[in-house]
């Protein structure tokens, strides 16, 4: 499935902007943004340049942290 013009445009420029940094932070909440941010950074500047990271709290089980975790070894 290819994207619109303007969605590859907007990833062009978030590559762009990411670029400027040596190492990004990712705050990961599990939704559709941060996972698409995080995808972004590390085709931006390489896995081994981006972290993610996410809070603890009762609303999420220790099994969705563990899932996480496991899911998000690229």
């Amino acid at each position: 499935m290819q994207g619109s013009v303007g969605s590859i445009q907007k990833k062009q420029r978030a590559i762009s902007l990411l670029r400027e940094h040596r190492t990004i932070l990712v705050a990961l909440s599990g939704g559709v943004d941060s996972a698409t941010l995080l995808a972004i950074a590390c085709e931006a500047l390489g896995p081994e340049r981006v972290l993610a990271v996410t809070g603890r709290s009762g609303s999420v089980t220790h099994a969705d942290h563990a899932h996480r975790r496991k899911s998000l070894r690229l």
